[in-house]
């Protein structure tokens, strides 16, 4: 797991929110209201449109992400 992923992990762990990771290599982050949705990151982002793309889903299921 790189740098970027652990931050990611760490700052979700700290707002409540649950994680597992799925058979296919990503991570799933589970959202504690139960109106919001599934967050599916991959194991291993390869460019920055992707970290971009992971902090606009978390954006929109309310959890912010530097």
């Amino acid at each position: 797991m790189n740098k970027q992923l652990k931050s990611l992990v760490r700052t979700a762990e700290q707002a409540g929110w649950k994680w597992k990771a799925t058979t296919r290599g990503h991570l799933q982050f589970i959202p504690p209201d139960k109106g919001k949705s599934i967050v599916t990151v991959s194991g291993t982002p390869s460019d920055h449109r992707a970290w971009q793309r992971v902090r606009s889903d978390f954006r929109h299921s309310g959890l912010s992400v530097a």
